[in-house]
C-alpha cells in the first residue's frame, strides 16, 4: 500500500520530463552536427523549436499520443543522423 501513495508524488514528473527528452534530442542533433563536420546549417534553431513545439503538443494534448510523438520524434533524429553521415562520406570521396 506505500506505493500507492508515491504515485501522488511523481504525478507531476511527466511535465518535466517529456520537454527535458525533447531538449536532451536537440542537443544530441547538434552533437551530430558537430561530429559529422558541419555539414549545411546549424540545427540549434530548429532543433530546439521542435523540441519546444513537441513539448507544448504534448501537454496540450494531456499526453494521448505520448509515446507515438516520442518514437517519431527519435526516429526523426536517427534520421538526421543518417542524413548527416552521408554529407559526411560523400564530402570526404570528393
Amino acid at each position: 500500500m506505500t506505493g500507492v501513495g508515491l504515485s501522488a508524488l511523481t504525478g507531476w514528473l511527466d511535465y518535466a520530463l517529456f520537454p527535458l527528452l525533447f531538449f536532451c534530442l536537440a542537443v544530441v542533433s547538434q552533437a551530430l552536427w558537430l561530429r559529422a563536420g558541419k555539414p549545411g546549417p546549424a540545427p540549434k534553431i530548429w532543433a530546439s523549436a521542435i523540441a519546444a513545439a513537441l513539448s507544448i503538443l504534448i501537454i496540450w494534448i494531456e499526453f494521448r499520443f505520448a509515446l507515438r510523438i516520442t518514437v517519431g520524434a527519435f526516429v526523426a533524429v536517427g534520421v538526421y543522423a543518417l542524413l548527416l553521415n552521408r554529407a559526411k562520406s560523400k564530402g570526404a570521396a570528393q
